[in-house]
């Protein structure tokens, strides 16, 4: 698991904003920004010290509408002991606003999915926001911005016959899928890169889902580029939350 890895490193170069990117007219992925309604100052980390949290690392995903406005926030693929971190990301999501995404030249609602870390260094608490979820990126602290899903492009339909089985077992399950993005947002390849449980397709079904799905490029360093990257594809067929194998994940309640 990366995690252990990722807390001993110093990072010193945040995705959080990236004034290339902000001021694309043509493509701009969604942005943490640093507003004062931004979800890394509305996050205490001198407080989530106080409370207890030691180092830690969540993952999250929010909807980012035309307003920046996020909705839907939730968190998943926590480190041991990462509780707090994680109920303190998901309450600022509910009252964070990004700078919303473009495509194009024109407004698009997208899906941040994003990696909040919090460690304290020679007794100062810190917090890093990341809009990325890949893991040799996060080791390193590269400045990268994934490619966000623009909302409505996935097509959830092609993946339901897949997921009978699924359906009739009651069984929920989750993928994490490898893509490659151009510059265009067009999906060059997909793979599975770990599912659980096996077989009952989540991976199969996942692919079917996003293989033609329309992302904003991702961006390194400020410039849209060509990239790959890593995205946990969560599929609840059944209203129970359950605990998945995959890196101790926790589906969202």
């Amino acid at each position: 698991m990366l995690f252990p890895k990722v807390l001993r490193v110093l990072f010193t170069s945040l995705a959080l904003t990236s004034v290339a990117a902000a001021q694309s007219t043509a493509f701009r992925p969604a942005l943490v920004g640093n507003g004062s309604k931004s979800l890394v100052n509305l996050i205490d980390a001198k407080k989530l010290a106080a409370k207890g949290q030691g180092n830690a690392v969540v993952m999250f995903e929010c909807y980012v509408g035309h307003s920046g406005k996020a909705e839907d926030g939730r968190t998943y693929r926590g480190t041991p002991d990462s509780k707090r971190l994680a109920n303190e990301v998901e309450e600022a999501l509910k009252r964070s606003y990004f700078i919303p995404a473009a495509y194009k030249g024109k407004p698009v609602s997208v899906y941040f999915a994003g990696t909040a870390m919090f460690y304290v260094t020679d007794g100062k608490p810190q917090l890093h926001v990341y809009a990325n979820q890949s893991s040799e990126d996060l080791k390193e602290g590269k400045d990268f911005i994934a490619p966000q899903l623009i909302s409505g492009t996935d097509d959830w339909d092609a993946a339901k016959l897949d997921l009978e089985k699924a359906r009739l077992h009651q069984r929920n399950g989750a993928a994490v899928l490898t893509l490659r993005v151009g510059i265009d947002g067009q999906v060059k390849d997909i793979r599975v890169a770990s599912e659980d449980p096996p077989n009952y397709n989540f991976g199969r079904a996942a692919v079917k889902e996003y293989a033609k799905a329309v992302y904003t490029p991702g961006f390194r360093n400020g410039k849209p580029v060509e990239c790959s990257f890593d995205y946990t594809s969560y599929v609840l067929t059944y209203r129970k939350p359950e605990i998945t194998r995959l890196n101790a994940t926790l589906f969202p309640q």
